[in-house]
């Protein structure tokens, strides 16, 4: 068979297929969240699983499930037996940051700006997820602090997350060692190496503690363009760790937190999500088309179109 025919023949046999898992896998979690959100609150999960771990399950189950009965069709090398797995890996790892991009697209784009005039207005309105805030002020001498050591780069190097809370208050409303229940959060985060000694690490760690903390004190919250509220969330649950070191009567249920965004335009909050994916789609296709234009790798005869004479 000429080489472009069965090149084709690769394309339209696995190409549908990835198309197809890829925008049916997250539309299936899409549809959940909601219905979880809306009708089953009390089980649903923290953004990071529904953006990672859940959908890292269900790429892999629905690749296992529909991809690899179509790579059973490809005839990989004797040499290499264990080509149609490496294959199947790649889609995994594929669908991974493509679906990962989605989610957090979903995530980033679900709700609109809410505009307050003084914190107090947030009881009046809707739960969301994006609000303004014209009138407000921080308490920063009651501010509340957690840091969050851990390794990357195969230990080599050491990662600070310093978690900073402020409470929130308006005239007449502040009480923030009886249960203040606004908080600002604002997180820094340091790296270092990890090959200095304990005293040195220790002195560095300090010492970036306290540059963070005086960045902190530029941050003004009216003139920060809107702050983001993440009800379930593993930076949220950090945030009431600091809080519950130091205040003394705490109730995670009353406490509202509303964190500085990563962005500071509203508009922009979902750009680097859409750009992420459409390069992530592009490199995976043009890959998927490279493996499949490898002439080592054929099809079985049964699934070829034979013309007889």
């Amino acid at each position: 068979m000429e080489f472009s025919t069965l090149f084709w023949k690769k394309i339209q046999l696995i190409f549908p297929t990835l198309f197809i898992l890829i925008f049916g896998i997250s539309f299936f979690e899409i549809i959940s969240r909601w219905v979880i959100a809306n009708y089953a609150p009390s089980i649903d999960f923290e953004e990071e699983t529904w953006n990672i771990h859940i959908q890292l399950i269900l790429s892999g189950i629905a690749l296992f499930l529909f991809l690899l009965p179509k790579l059973a069709r490809f005839v990989f090398p004797e040499q290499n037996k264990f080509s149609k797995y490496v294959f199947l890996l790649l889609a995994w790892i594929w669908f991974a940051f493509l679906n990962v991009f989605i989610q957090v697209y979903y995530t980033n784009c679900s709700d609109k700006l809410i505009n307050l005039n003084r914190i107090e207005d947030i009881q009046r309105e809707p739960v969301g997820r994006y609000y303004q805030l014209k009138n407000g002020n921080l308490a920063r001498i009651h501010t509340c602090s957690f840091i969050k050591f851990y390794t990357s780069n195969k230990g080599r190097r050491l990662n600070m997350d310093i978690y900073f809370a402020i409470p929130i208050f308006s005239r007449g409303n502040y009480y923030p060692k009886l249960g203040h229940p606004y908080w600002f959060g604002v997180k820094f985060h340091k790296e270092m190496p990890n090959r200095f000694s304990d005293e040195i690490k220790n002195k560095m760690a300090r010492q970036l503690f306290n540059e963070c903390k005086e960045a902190l004190n530029t941050y003004d919250i009216k003139r920060i363009p809107y702050v983001v509220r993440k009800e379930r969330s593993r930076e949220t649950r950090y945030f009431l760790k600091s809080i519950e070191n130091r205040a003394t009567a705490f109730s995670p249920k009353n406490t509202i937190i509303l964190q500085h965004p990563h962005n500071e335009d509203f508009s922009e909050r979902t750009n680097n999500s859409l750009r992420n994916f459409f390069i992530t789609l592009l490199i995976g296709t043009v890959l998927f088309a490279l493996l499949c234009s490898n002439k080592k790798i054929g099809l079985k005869e049964e699934h070829l179109e034979i013309k007889h004479i």
